[in-house]
């Protein structure tokens, strides 16, 4: 956290660029791609480093419920990738 005088700034400036961000077009791709997820399909998940299924779709608030290490975890569909798995990843694993 910035210091007080300039949080106010700050807080304005990382809405705009999380705007930003979210109106280009590798967020729009992102976006359609979570749109078109189904309950069971895999999503890799870079910050996860995981290749997890998906257990709920939030479409209006843009969530996704996925299964990490057996535990649901909720978050953004901007943190998924529509890029193949890892090499070596077992598809039908994520499915459990």
């Amino acid at each position: 956290e910035p210091p007080q005088p300039q949080r106010k700034s700050f807080h304005h400036l990382r809405e705009i660029l999380a705007s930003a961000r979210h109106q280009t077009t590798l967020g729009e791709r992102r976006r359609r791609t979570a749109q078109s997820l189904k309950e069971g399909d895999p999503v890799f998940v870079p910050k996860f480093r995981a290749v997890c299924p998906v257990k709920k779709i939030k479409k209006k608030k843009e969530l996704l419920t996925v299964i990490l290490n057996g535990v649901p975890v909720e978050i953004p569909f901007s943190d998924i990738s529509w890029v193949l798995p890892p090499p070596g990843y077992d598809r039908a694993s994520a499915r459990r």
